[in-house]
């Protein structure tokens, strides 16, 4: 078995709620109900500063009690850490600490609002309305993961995998590839926002099936760790990984890429049973590290007219010019080029549920419900359907909502909840967050159910990140989830015939 912890970690609900838990439900539901009338009576014209405020941190805090009721009532067969590591409880988290709270910031620094069709006064009136929109399709979520976790079982012809392991030889081969992949995608089309994949030329098609061969890394890393620290391979493998995966990070201009291996890293050791405090002097390198990177790669990605981004000699250069200008110039000026594009960043996604809410119906009409019958169809490769619609719609989405100009090349995430309000309003956020918790409840029968944690987490990635769209994120899944439980199966047939 690959996992030292329970194969199992993912119960259905206890039924035994004690007082203090039926009292805080109540509490909840009660601000929910509160905070939805708000939103569907007030007149945004009216609410002032202060009370956008109060509004806002009022979301803040029912989203902590709704994470709080959630993990009491998720309680595990055994002793492990299962409320952290629950996918809504993720997700949950990820919009909490890195969307919700960093938009507070909107209140104090006026200037980072988005310079849109409304005056701040009555800009600020949309942010809690926004939040409340979200806080009613996370709740939506746990609504379907719970009864998706009550309906779906683990598939028995599935099973026979939760009872192998790849070899190292098989991951490293793998491994290999990857890198290979890679390297041959930034020779031909570039780094971070300078690559065209123009230049796959005939290739073009399986352009996705490349991106999965290099997102597989998610899946190796997860593998490794898990072996790792069961003690059963060399930890010279992982930091040779995790010093590539900082390089990649670095080269694709985003700080994401080299977000998600630390969130692989500190999920596998969650699921080894480790203690995480006495991991922090290990992952401290790697933070600062990331710190390090950002603000050169920022740079990069503003200059990368400025030279060939295929040409590792003008990479080089350009790079050194942008440490220079940086941490070049003293460690407050790269702290300040970190924390602007962190906080800036951040309050910019927060700000997506509002702008979407004051737009649409008003300005811009809803796209229908069929919208959502169409992802089914989505989830076909592109290989096979040449002329598929191109699904990531974040530069439509600053042209449109943000006014951003017709040549931008810059996309904005508009959030699973707000591309599904986009589709069906208030209504349409509520459902498709239903049957998005049925999919992660359907996700995780399918891996940590049959005792593969490492496919889940190699999927966290996937899904956590809420700032996608919800079409994204849904054939993203699907797609990802029958790749990687394929890549298990291959990897483990080398080693049982080599028995």
């Amino acid at each position: 078995m690959e996992q030292t912890v329970s194969t199992t970690p993912y119960v259905q609900p206890s039924k035994r709620i004690g007082r203090i838990d039926f009292l805080a439900s109540s509490l909840f539901v009660l601000v929910l109900a509160s905070l939805v009338g708000i939103t569907a009576c007030a007149d945004p014209g009216g609410v002032s500063l202060g009370d956008s405020r109060l509004l806002y941190v009022a979301n803040l805090l029912a989203i902590a009690l709704l994470m709080l009721i959630a993990a009491r009532s998720m309680r595990p067969t055994r002793a492990t850490p299962v409320p952290l590591l629950h996918p809504p409880m993720l997700m949950t988290a990820w919009f909490l600490f890195v969307i919700a709270i960093p938009g507070l910031a909107l209140f104090t620094y006026p200037a980072n609002l988005l310079a849109l069709r409304l005056p701040p006064d009555d800009y600020y009136a949309y942010l809690a309305p926004g939040m409340t929109l979200c806080l009613a399709g996370l709740t939506a979520l746990w609504i379907g993961y719970s009864l998706g976790l009550t309906a779906i079982q683990p598939a028995r012809v599935l099973r026979f995998l939760g009872d192998r392991s790849p070899s190292l030889l098989a991951i490293l081969a793998l491994y290999t590839l990857t890198i290979a992949v890679r390297l041959a995608r930034i020779m031909v089309t570039g780094i971070a926002f300078g690559a065209d994949s123009t230049h796959l030329g005939p290739l073009l098609p399986f352009d996705q099936w490349l991106k999965y061969i290099e997102d597989s890394r998610y899946l190796i890393l997860a593998v490794t760790a898990s072996q790792i620290f069961g003690r059963r391979w060399p930890w010279p493998v992982l930091v040779l990984m995790v010093t590539m995966e900082i390089l990649y990070a670095f080269t694709s201009g985003f700080m994401k890429p080299l977000l998600w291996v630390i969130v692989v890293l500190l999920l596998s050791l969650v699921y080894r049973g480790f203690n995480l405090k006495r991991c922090i002097p290990y992952l401290v390198p790697t933070v600062l590290i990331a710190i390090t990177i950002v603000p050169v790669a920022q740079e990069l990605r503003l200059s990368f007219r400025q030279f060939d981004s295929r040409s590792p000699v003008q990479v080089w250069n350009a790079t050194q010019e942008a440490f220079g200008s940086t941490w070049g110039k003293g460690i407050g000026i790269g702290w300040a080029a970190f924390t602007q594009k962190s906080l800036l960043r951040q309050t910019e996604v927060a700000q997506m549920p509002a702008v979407i809410l004051m737009t649409t119906p008003s300005v811009i009409p809803f796209e229908g419900f069929q919208q959502f019958a169409a992802i089914p169809a989505y989830v076909i490769p592109r290989a096979v359907w040449p002329d598929k619609p191109v699904l990531s719609r974040g530069i439509w989405f600053g042209i449109t909502y943000l006014n951003n100009p017709t040549t931008t090349t810059t996309s904005r995430a508009m959030t699973i909840f707000g591309e599904s309000y986009i589709f069906g309003g208030w209504l349409g956020t509520i459902l498709a967050s239903l049957c998005l918790g049925l999919l992660l409840a359907l996700l995780v029968r399918s891996s940590v159910g049959i005792g593969l944690t490492s496919v889940y987490i190699a999927l966290v990635p996937t899904f956590i990140d809420v700032e996608s769209q919800l079409t994204v994120m849904t054939v993203t899944l699907i797609q990802g989830l029958a790749i990687y439980l394929f890549l298990y199966y291959v990897l483990t047939i080398r080693l049982r015939r080599s028995l």
